[in-house]
């Protein structure tokens, strides 16, 4: 029924007439915009250099199949500098089963109850901040952002054993205030 409907649309498609427009109704130019103070534009309000930042998270695993994958997390950054940060992560785990291994238990009875939970994670981070933004919501209110770069190296502690990890992206802040960002 779909593919007849958008072959009728097609079948019932004709071409727009050329349009024309006069030769003085065309632009000749361009104009760069005018800003009042070029100061405000160059300016930064949100400085980290030297500070230091607590964050609290929430997460989940892409790559656990048998337990529950929600995750919440504290994190603690030292920003050496307007582009560097370094920083702790410490996520706790969810206790519980998947919804994924509960199917595998009622369609073929497997039973996970000896299979190893992770308790808990600890990475270290690097952060590279990539760019420095501001984002304009209304006329005299702007958000300050900034894009970088995640690095981690770290660990996931499980009921017997300990494992490595490594972890790698992008992440985006969104400053509200100078000290509060999402």
């Amino acid at each position: 029924i779909f593919g007849l409907a958008v072959l009728l649309c097609f079948a019932q498609a004709k071409a727009a007439p050329d349009l024309e427009l006069p030769q003085e109704e065309l632009a000749k130019e361009t104009v760069l915009p005018v800003v009042d103070r070029p100061e405000m534009v160059r300016s930064r309000k949100v400085k980290t250099e030297g500070k230091w930042e607590l964050g609290a998270n929430f997460g989940w695993l892409m790559s656990e199949p048998i337990y529950d994958t929600t995750r919440l997390g504290l994190a603690v950054y030292k920003h050496t500098s307007e582009e560097t940060a370094w920083g702790a992560q410490l996520y706790y785990n969810s206790a519980g089963r998947s919804d994924y291994s509960t199917q595998l238990h009622k369609q073929y009875g497997l039973n996970y109850d000896r299979a190893p939970k992770p308790l808990y994670s600890l990475f270290g981070d690097y952060n590279a901040k990539l760019f420095y933004g501001k984002m304009s919501i209304a006329k005299n209110a702007t958000i300050n952002t900034h894009l970088m770069g995640l690095m981690s190296v770290g660990f996931t502690q499980y009921e017997n054993k300990t494992y490595p990890g490594v972890t790698g992206g992008f992440g985006y802040k969104f400053y509200f205030t100078p000290i509060f960002s999402l």
